[in-house]
């Protein structure tokens, strides 16, 4: 829809209007459907939308997918936060090229906003302080 409208390339405010639009249409096409499989990019704690989601449907099935990554970034595992809006993910990615991180911001730049930390291993981390790392816990 973006490129249909002939958006300003970096228009952030058009893009999420336009995406809310969208994402509205997407909600009136499925309330007339007898049974409907949506598409989307949805955020799993917007409350509003998990009511849409719920007036669909009583047990609506959720599947999650990724943003592919550019070649040479590779995602290691994510965590959500566990305070009470488990509204913040941080991600732990790899790669030999740190451009590839404004690649992959780039594609989400419209959705979300990013803060990106480089972190090294605690092994690393001990060989160049000249300690040693901590023993890994035991496992039961």
């Amino acid at each position: 829809m973006h490129d249909a409208f002939g958006a300003p390339e970096s228009d952030l405010a058009w893009s999420r209007r336009l995406g809310g639009a969208a994402m509205e249409l997407l909600w009136a096409l499925a309330a007339d459907a007898p049974a409907v499989v949506i598409e989307a990019n949805f955020r799993p704690y917007s409350e509003y939308e998990r009511e849409k989601l719920s007036a669909l449907a009583a047990h609506p099935v959720e599947v999650y997918c990724a943003c592919l990554l550019p070649e040479g970034l590779e995602y290691i595992s994510s965590w959500v936060s566990a305070d009470g809006g488990m509204d913040r993910c941080f991600q732990l990615m790899q790669t030999s090229d740190p451009a590839l991180f404004d690649v992959w911001l780039a594609r989400w730049n419209d959705l979300v906003s990013f803060e990106v930390y480089p972190v090294i291993s605690t092994a690393e981390a001990a060989a160049r302080t000249g300690t040693q790392p901590p023993d890994p816990p035991e496992v039961r």
